[in-house]
């Protein structure tokens, strides 16, 4: 419609509105002036609701440091001060940059080494510090394989917190959560679209929402805009609000919001239409777009680190969403910073730093932000409402009665044949009875490692806490370098099975995966030591432990009296990958974990209540 006509339909409109007043005043002039029918009378403002926001939340490693202290101070202390203002909203959510699970297996070994997998007791502390959702599309949402997947999606309907971006099965990883709030009902779909697309969902298969790598270099994939188009319009069948929340990075690229995403952003907003766009995967905070009065948030950063973060690791932002029936109204940022297992609202000076710099960056894609009282703030027009095409309840994951749990291959009742025997001999019955280096020889190439598999033994009942202690050195011309190439220590079980629980008598599979240095030209071999640390009692968190001397050894030459040498491993520009090398070792082990839950899952159906 072009501008004169418009004005035209409004003069005739309003003409009409006048003479059906004028009527109204003639047919009943005694009507009270309480029930006018002036429109700016009876207009009532839309009701507010929020939504709080935040980025990765890493599953992994030390995290089951906190969860498993004894501690319940521990565990509170993750969320520290951010957890009243994340109890305060509507809802809360955040991605979970991992797995949920006590079982499964290395599934990654790939390009990154890093698997992440945090134990069960991490739903209790989100549901102290009142999550109400999870975004579980991303490429750590399947390390630990499908099995671990389905026991993590059971977990979590247990537990009443909604997930989106994976599932069961393809039909499940592709459903948004929804969520009535007042008179609101939101929809938020989560997808991976980074590069995991062996972690994909099918149709018999528990894994991540996704279709194609979003961003390749300089473009982007359009194949995802029209299947999300799609997604939209079954949505809106039953939400005011439909938000997106990626899981995307552009990390080949300075900055990381490159012109490529931003295209796909305008596209998913104008296109495909969201109302909104939360995202997450760089690990950075980074700044607002809008497109027809909509946002983008590109990233909120990281909301809870294992490590000892430094830099803009260390730095997120919690987003507050103000959103009614039309749409979003206004975001609030509140800047929050991490160390390992803490995360606190940002004090003054470190506020006003991470503030500032979503603010350039927001103003470089043309967005104002307003800091006021340590806050970014920017207010919208959503405009129109849109209701729901059906006026149904949405649909809702099908409760489960029970968790199916994922096997694990932790626990044996003998050794594995083939493994490398030792008879060494720790305090309180502990023996280290066995390894495997799982790589004969190591690759040159950038995702070169090296996985550790030790067998362990206790001959009582484990009160004390001990950690396994676990470092790497190059070896040149036959002599051991003192510089480190690699020093880990975790929790025994990968991670999930700390002493005070093994089964005396059992024999304890434990593995570790050790990156190893990137290098064209790596000289001599690398050489791998094991020992064992006594931590405190209440300190599992807070200190390495001590690091004990065995006290039988069967002849073995100790290094610096406490660490036991394992064989070294050479270099080789043919080597075969750490995963080619982990899945030949688990065919030739025949470690069947599909016995107690099938490869794919029973599929969950949804109801229309």
């Amino acid at each position: 419609m072009s501008k004169g006509a418009a004005q035209k339909r409004i003069a005739w409109v309003t003409i009409g509105s006048v003479a059906i007043v004028a009527a109204l005043i003639f047919i009943r002039p005694t009507l009270p002036s309480e029930t006018a029918s002036d429109p700016a009378v009876n207009a009532q403002p839309l009701e507010r609701h929020t939504l709080i926001y935040g980025g990765d939340l890493f599953t992994s490693r030390r995290l089951n440091f906190s969860l498993f202290d004894p501690s319940k101070k521990e565990r509170e202390q993750l969320f520290s001060n951010t957890a009243p203002l994340l109890r305060s909203a509507d809802l809360a959510m955040l991605n979970l940059e991992g797995m949920i699970t006590t079982g499964g297996y290395y599934n990654r070994l790939k390009a990154c080494t890093y698997m992440f997998r945090a134990h069960p007791k991490l739903i209790d502390v989100l549901l102290d510090a009142g999550i109400d959702l999870l975004t579980i599309g991303n490429n750590h949402n399947g390390d630990y394989g499908p099995e671990a997947l389905i026991e993590q999606t059971d977990h979590l309907v247990q537990a009443g917190i909604g997930y989106t971006g994976a599932g069961v099965d393809r039909r499940d990883a592709a459903r948004p959560v929804y969520r009535r709030v007042g008179d609101v009902v939101i929809a938020i779909l989560g997808m991976e679209m980074t590069g995991s697309e062996r972690y994909r969902a099918t149709k018999n298969r528990a894994g991540v929402h996704f279709v194609r790598r979003a961003l390749r270099k300089d473009e982007w994939d359009e194949e995802n805009v029209e299947y999300l188009k799609r997604a939209v319009v079954k949505a809106r069948k039953y939400a005011h609000v439909v938000i997106f929340s990626p899981h995307w990075d552009a990390w080949e690229r300075i900055p990381s919001v490159t012109p490529p995403m931003r295209e796909l952003a305008r596209q998913l907003i104008e296109d495909a239409g969201f109302d909104g766009i939360l995202a997450h995967g760089r690990h950075h905070a980074q700044g607002i777009e809008l497109f027809n009065g909509k946002p983008v948030i590109y990233d909120a950063g990281n909301s809870l680190i294992d490590f000892y973060g430094v830099g803009k690791d260390a730095e997120g932002m919690l987003w507050q969403i103000e959103f009614s029936r039309a749409g979003v109204h206004r975001l609030e940022g509140i800047p929050i910073k991490m160390r390992r297992n803490r995360t606190k609202l940002a004090e003054e000076d470190s506020a006003g730093k991470i503030l500032r710099r979503v603010q350039t960056f927001s103003r470089a894609y043309g967005t104002e932000v307003r800091l006021e009282e340590g806050r970014a703030i920017v207010d919208l027009d959503p405009g129109d409402i849109r209701e729901p095409r059906r006026s149904k309840s949405p649909p809702t994951r099908s409760p489960r009665s029970s968790v199916r749990r994922a096997p694990n291959d932790l626990v044996h009742d003998e050794p594995p044949q083939g493994i490398t025997r030792l008879d060494v001999a720790f305090e309180n019955g502990i023996h280290l009875i066995g390894y495997e280096l799982l790589s004969p020889t190591l690759t040159y190439r950038k995702d070169s490692s090296q996985t550790v598999v030790l067998y362990w033994r206790t001959d009582q009942q484990l009160q004390d806490q001990y950690i396994v202690h676990v470092e790497a050195r190059q070896v040149i011309e036959g002599k051991g370098q003192r510089k480190l190439v690699r020093n880990a220590h975790h929790i025994p079980g990968d991670w999930i099975l700390p002493t005070p629980l093994w089964p005396v008598g059992k024999i304890i599979q434990d593995k570790i995966n050790l990156r190893l240095p990137i290098s064209t030209e790596p000289e001599g071999a690398i050489a791998i030591y094991v020992g064992l640390r006594k931590v405190q009692p209440n300190r599992l968190l807070t200190t390495k432990g001590t690091l004990i001397a065995p006290l039988e050894h069967d002849g073995i030459t100790l290094v610096r009296d406490k660490l036991i040498p394992l064989r070294q491993t050479e270099y080789d520009k043919e080597a075969p990958t750490a995963r080619d090398c982990y899945t030949r070792w688990r065919e030739n082990r025949q470690i069947k974990l599909a016995d107690p839950q099938p490869w794919g899952a029973p599929p969950l159906y949804w109801k229309e209540k």
